[in-house]
Formats: structure tokens, sequence, C-alpha cells
């Protein structure tokens, strides 16, 4: 797949998420650093369940905002842990076999 095919259906699958206008932008325009290869891997994770778009931007904004912190590594560690703790819920509420 061409990256400009895999922006559009990033695009659709944002825009299906309920995210508002402006958190599609933002969230798309991080995206964008991905490699076409994690592009792919993200629309094939997103795609199955498109509700993990929420908890993903949420994580995304977060993680601007530690990167503009003075305690950069603490910040980022707080939302490491916090990701971990919604990972792990969501393989709970889904039933996935852990490894």
């Amino acid at each position: 797949m061409e990256t400009e095919e895999l922006n559009q259906q990033i695009k659709d699958l944002l825009n299906k998420s309920g995210l508002t206008f402006g958190e599609v932008r933002a969230f798309f325009d991080g995206l964008q650093y991905l490699s076409d290869q994690k592009k792919k891997d993200f629309i094939a994770f997103v795609g199955k369940d498109t509700r993990l778009i929420y908890p993903l931007y949420i994580n995304f904004k977060a993680k601007l905002k530690a990167l503009a912190s003075d305690n950069k590594e603490e910040e980022w560690a707080k939302i490491v842990a916090n990701e971990v703790k919604e990972l792990e819920r969501y393989i709970k509420e889904k039933g996935i076999p852990e490894k």
C-alpha cells in the first residue's frame, strides 16, 4: 500500500471514532511520523475496535505534554504505567488469553 492510501484509511478510522475535528487533525498529524508498516499495524489494530482510538489519542496528547514537561522521565513513566493498566483492562474485557 502506498503512504497516501494508508493515510486515507487512517483518516477514515479516526473520523469514525467520535473525536472532534481538531482531535482528528492533531492525532492524524502525529500519526504521520509512523513508518508505512507501523501505519498498517495501527490500521489493523484499531480497525478491529475503533473504541480504542480515543484512549490512544488521550495517551498521545499526554505524551506530548510530558515531552514539554520539566520532569519528562517521571511524566513519561506515569503515562506508560497508565497505558499498561488500560491494556490489561482491555485484554481482560475481551477475554484475550495472556501469553
